[in-house]
């Protein structure tokens, strides 16, 4: 496949704009660019259900690991405990999950999608899988494979520091 002259251009450009020093930081803001435009897509779908990308992404982890404590959960989502908390007390609330006690440990609290929660993110799941696949519908197969073994490796590095 030859590059059309706006590829071939940008390119050119790049070489100028971005030398070899500078590249690994380009790319990291091109990389938030990018994260940032498809994070505000799906922000605007699920707000149509009152959801937020938070409370989402607590729904999905909970559709795999239900009965989960909220110490596990803040682990999964790179968060704090508190704030794991504030957002599972407004679920809750909301109907979306429910809070049973840990028969094994009296302080702590396992996490469930209620059917409510389970019928909302079967509602929503589908336009967020869509918004994901037109974002990367740019990409071959094998581009999405490269992208996402290289991502892989810069993840397991900075696991190790």
């Amino acid at each position: 496949m030859i590059p059309d002259a706006k590829m071939v251009g940008l390119l050119r450009r790049m070489e100028v704009l971005y030398p070899d020093d500078v590249m690994p930081l380009q790319t990291w803001l091109q990389l938030v660019r990018v994260y940032s435009r498809i994070q505000r897509k799906l922000e605007h779908s699920l707000a149509k259900q009152d959801m937020t990308l938070a409370q989402f992404e607590i729904m999905m982890t909970l559709k795999s690991c239900q009965g989960i404590s909220q110490q596990e959960l803040a682990q999964h989502l790179l968060v704090t405990k508190g704030n794991v908390c504030v957002l599972v007390e407004r679920m809750e609330k909301c109907g979306w999950l429910e809070r049973q006690p840990d028969p094994a440990d009296g302080r702590a609290y396992r996490l469930a999608l209620t059917t409510m929660g389970r019928t909302l993110l079967k509602k929503v799941l589908p336009d967020q899988r869509q918004i994901i696949q037109e974002a990367f519908a740019v990409l071959t197969v094998e581009e999405s494979r490269q992208l996402l073994a290289l991502l892989d490796r810069l993840e397991r590095m900075l696991l190790k520091t």
